[in-house]
């Protein structure tokens, strides 16, 4: 059990942090087992007040968080932490996975993902998918904000005699959404709704479904589909959902797959255009540019999958850290941009991340301890030395200061003689993996990041 001023420190840090959103529901906890599930899809948008009503009016979702993005999210995706931004946080009132973030960034260079909306450019996610109850109510709904199709509702018949219908809409910043209907037999096992359910499906236009595929089978440890193709058929194609004139012939063959979270209900989607091909946008498929620019998906443990990437040689776009991703709490996070081609940047996070107890961190200083810091959002840095006699040493781009360090419950705290009028700070801090920690002020603020030993 930990100590009780190990408790009184969290405690603390919880106190340090509340206020930050101007409306925020309770907290959404996800426990071990709660990985079977895509858990948001980030949309940054040009306007939020724009694209808010086509969530929360006609999709009937509820606001479960509002307010400005925290610094750690921008420093995540390699942005300044200075930056202004604002969010909003939307789902299915019975659904607690499955969001859409939307996301309103200022001052910063940004690019549509896929401009034009278009089914045959590569890269990033094409579309997100949503079963809904009316999809007339839906579709006029949408169009009275401004929204549009490039073809009419589409009947679908899937395996076990599964009908509906089917609809694609395109809204600001070229977002495409895509609707179901679900006519027969009655939508069971899911959760309630009144406008639209949680998301369904995501689908990356991505060259190579194979290396995709793999990722996500072998990697990440989802259930896979088998790969199969779409259309091509010999004659003219018809009505079609891809906008193509009706009379072209074999311009929808694309290759499929798909990686399902464990068991669950949700699909990762994965499609390769094989004759109709245009535009290569992959370079564009993450933060801080327009459109679906993030995926975040829950997992039991960070530091095993981040060992299964690196021993798969796949670069990390974002190293471990620790971000304050609400309503989550405190998240140990990395993220991919996905192989294949599409290079969609997903964000893989373990939640409940907690600083270091005391007995590790004695382990960790015993004998003394030398390191290389960054302060948090910012390129300053240096060396930092804690002596087993309690004296400390650190330099930094103006120079060095030396002092003295205690650990105190399982917080470092240091004095300086030169420094901040010689009183003392505390921080906590996280173990990151590979011999990287990150410090919390008292006060929940991120302090910066460290390497120790080799």
């Amino acid at each position: 059990m930990k100590k009780a001023v190990f408790a009184a420190l969290l405690v603390t840090l919880s106190l340090g942090r509340m206020g930050l959103h101007a409306v925020a529901e309770d907290a959404i906890t996800i426990d071990v087992g709660d990985e079977s599930r895509i858990q948001e899809f980030v949309v940054i948008v040009s306007d939020l007040d724009q694209v808010l009503p086509a969530f929360r009016d006609v999709l009937k979702w509820k606001v479960k968080l509002e307010g400005p993005i925290d610094r750690t999210v921008l420093n995540a995706w390699g942005l300044s932490t200075k930056l202004e931004g604002r969010e909003v946080l939307l789902g299915n009132d019975a659904s607690d996975y499955g969001f859409v973030r939307l996301v309103e960034l200022s001052d910063v260079d940004q690019q549509l993902i896929r401009p034009g909306a278009r089914w045959w450019d590569t890269g990033g996610t094409l579309n997100i998918n949503v079963l809904v109850k009316d999809l007339q109510a839906t579709v006029d709904g949408l169009r009275a904000l401004g929204w549009y199709a490039r073809a009419f509702p589409e009947e679908y018949i899937y395996p076990g005699n599964v009908r509906g219908s089917s609809m694609i809409m395109i809204g600001p910043d070229d977002l495409m959404l895509s609707f179901q209907e679900r006519r027969s037999p009655p939508l069971t096992g899911w959760p309630d709704f009144d406008g639209a359910t949680h998301i369904e499906v995501g689908y990356e236009m991505a060259p190579d479904v194979r290396a995709w595929t793999a990722f996500y089978r072998d990697v990440v440890g989802f259930e896979v589909r088998d790969i199969s193709t779409r259309g091509g058929s010999e004659g003219p194609i018809g009505p079609n959902d891809f906008g193509l004139p009706h009379n072209s012939t074999g311009l929808d063959l694309s290759e499929l797959g798909g990686a399902r979270p464990f068991d669950g209900e949700q699909l990762l989607g994965v499609r390769a255009q094989l004759q109709a091909t245009g535009y290569d946008f992959s370079d564009r498929a993450a933060p801080p540019n327009k459109g679906i620019a993030a995926i975040r998906l829950p997992v039991g443990d960070v530091d095993a999958l981040a060992d299964r990437i690196m021993e798969a040689d796949i670069p990390l776009a974002a190293e471990r850290q620790i971000v304050d991703l609400a309503p989550y709490g405190q998240v140990k996070l990395l993220a991919v941009r996905n192989p294949g081609g599409g290079n969609q940047w997903v964000e893989f996070f373990e939640a409940g991340a907690e600083p270091m107890d005391r007995a590790d961190f004695q382990k960790l200083l015993q004998g003394g301890l030398s390191g290389t810091w960054q302060a948090f959002g910012s390129t300053t840095g240096g060396i930092s030395e804690w002596n087993d006699d309690g004296s400390a040493r650190v330099t930094f781009g103006r120079g060095e200061a030396v002092g003295s360090w205690a650990l105190k419950g399982n917080a470092l705290c240091t004095s300086w003689t030169t420094l901040r009028d010689g009183r003392e700070s505390c921080a906590v801090y996280y173990d990151l993996g590979g011999n990287r920690y990150q410090s919390y002020t008292m006060t929940g603020q991120p302090e910066g990041f460290t390497v120790y030993g080799d």
